[in-house]
């Protein structure tokens, strides 16, 4: 029909389609001329529809921030998959709006809907959505705002008291605490034992028997959950618990009230406050009651309390029940005494409480024996009152009354007590304690009486025992030897005033006693050790090459010496080389005893060099050996045979000088003419020694 130019389309502005999609034919002919050319083209018209879209579900969610105000923030994005059914098509483009006006012609878009806040309760929101050919589709999403449960956050915390004494623990009923909370009816509560656990339902977390919950002072946290009618959401919060378990309070111990009759009858009268200090200890009376009962029964009911002046019932002895009371928790406990009527007894004051100073010091401070007052103080008890004496001073009982220390002045309690402890009366009686300056006399040393081991009766050493307590002062001196007097002999001891000098072995031990009564002991122990006699010490010939000592002692067969030069080591042999020029003492003594012999010997030598640099070390050179022989004489030489100096042993010795001059470095020859201690005899030795700078 283009090329024929028939049946065109008459109003192609409102042209219908008849099939989807549709061929449409163009023919363009130029008609300023006649019969003038045509060309005819074609186009394809399509339909497209917009999407169909699903009617999403309405958010609803519980309220935040400002509690039930209806209004929070949604994401307003969540439903997207809900309007296709899955994953919107290539190419969607969604928009949200606030009218339908507004989505169906694309203006005034909600500009971040994932943040969106509500304006109403609830509210509808316009979905706009165009596919990939700009055909737009409208659809609505509502959002619901649910109100939050909205229970008291500080609810009454839950007390208790402690189910058993000292543990600090019980056992709570936490649904009791819902009344405080808001027991409203759509509530419901579930508790959990953290609040993380709260908030995520944790299974491991949750108490599972809130009607039987043990525990100490704690919190628990509970969540408050809402229910509606017509949604199967719900709304929580979670409010905290406090958890208080107050303790028990104390009670005692308690003892015996006695009464203490100087005559006494089965039954009297009581003051039963007399306890409360002691039931109370160290708690406040002010927040604590304090009751008595006749039963334990009474008590634990607090019915039925006893007066506070009472009668004894029970004759002689009764049983009483305390009851102590924290007014502030309603926490309580029991124990029992009893009330008793006892016989009275009675303290006197002693007549002289002047101690003697036994610490060999006086300073004021002393130990002391407060037994012997025992007897005065306890005096005439009556017949049936067996009693004894304690004694206390402020920081508590006296343990041992046989030895305390005390200072002068300090005042003691002592206190009368019957030995049975069932009876409870006492009287007590205080004193100044006076104390005496005692004899101050010197520790007496511990030493060993040496005697001749192949003649025992023989003393070669005995031992002095000193005192310090001089002769004419006022003191006297009493001493004894194992517990026997002693008798002063020349064999025994010789006493010379304050000092003995004993000659036997034993424990020794003197009282010495004051002008003013007071005496002091000291105590020694004295050994008897055997002691060898040297009989003989060899020496080498003087001025020889070497030096050596031989000891000759003997204490018979199998007894073992040991031997000592000067302040060496002990040693076993008896022979000692390479001994230096001079003086030198030699000991011996039974291996594994105290008492030594020993004896002087002289080495004669004379020194091999001397350093006369003033170091104080061999500044002088002499023949020290010949010192205690006044009359021998020493002439030095030097290498010419010219005499340099003559001097004698008991000099100084020579400086290494000549006319004032100081002596070169190098060898000098000396005679020296001396006796000879071996023999008797006079000798002349020369040799040579170094001067040395």
């Amino acid at each position: 029909m283009a090329n024929s130019n028939t049946n065109w389309i008459v109003n192609p502005t409102q042209f219908q389609n008849t099939v989807n999609p549709q061929t449409i034919w163009v023919r363009i002919e130029d008609t300023s001329k006649p019969g003038g050319c045509a060309r005819v083209m074609s186009f394809q018209i399509e339909v497209v529809a917009p999407f169909v879209l699903q009617q999403p579900l309405p958010i609803v969610l519980c309220d935040t921030d400002q509690i039930n105000d209806g209004l929070r923030e949604f994401d307003l994005t969540i439903r997207e998959y809900e309007l296709f059914g899955g994953q919107p098509p290539f190419g969607t483009v969604i928009n949200y709006y606030l009218t339908q006006q507004a989505a169906e012609n694309d203006f005034n878009k909600i500009a971040n809907p994932s943040k969106f806040y509500n304006t109403v309760n609830p509210q509808t929101i316009y979905i706009g959505v165009e596919n990939q050919y700009g055909c737009r589709s409208v659809t609505t999403l509502t959002l619901r705002v649910l109100p939050v449960p909205e229970p008291n956050y500080t609810p009454t915390p839950l007390e208790l008291c402690e189910d058993t004494f000292n543990t600090g623990m019980a056992t709570f009923d936490l649904r009791d605490a819902e009344a405080s909370i808001g027991n409203f009816g759509n509530y419901t509560y579930t508790y959990y034992a953290s609040e993380i656990g709260a908030h995520t339902q944790d299974p491991l977390s949750l108490i599972g028997t809130p009607s039987n919950f043990f525990t100490g002072t704690s919190q628990v946290y509970v969540r408050v959950e809402n229910s509606f009618t017509d949604t199967n959401q719900r709304c929580y919060v979670v409010v905290v618990l406090d958890l208080v378990v107050h303790p028990w309070p104390t009670v005692g111990p308690m003892t015996t009230l006695a009464a203490c009759m100087d005559n006494p009858t089965r039954s009297t009268k009581f003051n039963l406050r007399d306890k409360d200090a002691q039931a109370l200890g160290t708690q406040d009376p002010a927040t604590h009651i304090v009751r008595y009962f006749a039963t334990e029964e009474n008590a634990e009911d607090n019915v039925n309390p006893l007066p506070y002046t009472y009668e004894n019932t029970t004759l002689d002895r009764q049983q009483i029940w305390v009851r102590v009371e924290n007014s502030e928790t309603g926490c309580f406990n029991i124990s029992t005494f009893f009330i008793q009527i006892e016989q009275a007894v009675y303290a006197f004051a002693a007549s002289d409480t002047e101690f003697c100073e036994t610490d060999f010091e006086n300073d004021g401070v002393s130990i002391v024996d407060l037994s012997g007052l025992d007897a005065e103080i306890i005096g005439n008890q009556p017949a049936a009152a067996d009693v004894f004496v304690q004694y206390e001073r402020w920081d508590g009982t006296i343990v041992n009354k046989n030895s305390v220390q005390v200072f002068d002045g300090e005042v003691i309690r002592a206190v009368v007590k019957y030995t049975n402890t069932n009876l409870v009366c006492s009287a007590s009686v205080t004193f100044t304690v006076r104390l005496k300056d005692a004899p101050e006399v010197l520790p007496l040393e511990n030493g060993v009486v040496c005697y001749e081991y192949r003649d025992q009766s023989s003393i070669i050493s005995g031992h002095y025992l000193e005192t310090g307590i001089q002769e004419d002062t006022g003191y006297t001196l009493v001493w004894t030897r194992d517990g026997q007097p002693l008798t002063p002999t020349v064999a025994d001891v010789l006493n010379d005033g304050g000092r003995l000098y004993v000659k036997r072995g034993g424990t020794y031990r003197v009282v010495v006693t004051g002008p003013n009564g007071c005496s002091t002991t000291r105590t020694a122990v004295v050994n008897e050790a055997p002691s060898v006699t040297i009989d003989e010490v060899k020496l080498t010939d003087s001025f020889g090459d070497t030096n050596a000592i031989e000891v000759m002692a003997y204490a018979g067969p199998g007894v073992q010496l040991e031997y000592k030069l000067d302040n060496g080591p002990w040693q076993d042999s008896n022979i000692f080389l390479d001994v230096t020029p001079g003086e030198h003492t030699v000991y011996v003594r039974i291996q594994g005893q105290p008492c030594e012999a020993s004896k002087v010997i002289n080495v004669m030598d004379y020194p091999k060099y001397f350093t006369p640099n003033n170091d104080g070390y061999n500044d002088t050179w002499n023949i020290w050996s010949l010192k205690n022989q006044p009359n021998a004489k020493i002439y030095i030489f030097d290498r010419f045979g010219k005499l340099i100096k003559q001097l004698s042993g008991a000099s100084e010795g020579w400086d290494g000088t000549f006319n004032g001059k100081p002596m070169p470095s190098t060898d000098y020859w000396f005679k020296a003419e001396y006796v000879d201690p071996k023999t008797g005899l006079t000798k002349e030795v020369t040799g040579h020694f170094s001067l040395k700078r």
